[in-house]
């Protein structure tokens, strides 16, 4: 009996994951989400031999997002890099922004995906890992296109990876554009 219950908590995390579900926004520090999402996977990493190099930005605007559920993005990412590394890796996280958006970059020196692989990773199933799901990042592009947000992947066979994700800032800055000055208006004399 244990043994079933241990297997239907695994089959309802698994459906939980894939379903889509309610987001439960609120302003926070996109900085402070992923120093809580390495302290959750640090040990995995620290077995790995792993390191991380953290690169981010002071005075990152705040964004509204679920907070769990972006935990779990980034949970992913850094598991994916670590996964595909093996050990003895790095992975460099870099926070930024720009008018519109706030993004978290996720590098690492792993061993890259084929360029024709690339455009399957966020396909449901899809895995160049022997073991895996092929749900990671799926779930990763669901949860961050849920958030308004865009996830983009970059990756060189046998140089690394480099997943981009950009949200939505909470407050997004407004471009004055310049004024336009009148038409000018030139009378053309036709004559027949």
């Amino acid at each position: 009996r244990s043994e079933i219950k241990r297997l239907d908590f695994i089959v309802e995390k698994f459906l939980s994951a894939v379903r889509p579900s309610h987001l439960v926004p609120e302003t926070t520090d996109l900085n402070e989400l992923l120093n809580e999402a390495l302290n959750f996977i640090g040990p995995e990493i620290a077995d790995r031999r792993i390191s991380v190099t953290f690169e981010l930005a002071e005075e990152l605007p705040l964004i509204h997002v679920d907070r769990d559920q972006m935990k779990q993005v980034f949970y992913n990412l850094i598991r994916n890099s670590s996964q595909a590394m093996g050990s003895d890796g790095e992975i460099t996280i870099l926070t930024g922004f720009t008018d519109e958006n706030v993004f978290v970059t996720f590098a690492d020196n792993g061993p890259g995906i084929p360029g024709e692989q690339v455009r399957r990773v966020f396909e449901p199933y899809y895995t160049t890992k022997k073991t895996g799901s092929g749900l990671g990042l799926m779930i990763v592009h669901r949860i961050v296109s849920s958030h308004g947000g865009e996830v983009e992947f970059k990756s060189r066979e046998g140089k690394g990876t480099d997943v981009t994700v950009f949200l939505p800032r909470a407050e997004r800055l407004m471009r004055v554009l310049p004024q336009k000055s009148e038409p000018s208006v030139i009378d053309i004399d036709v004559e027949d």
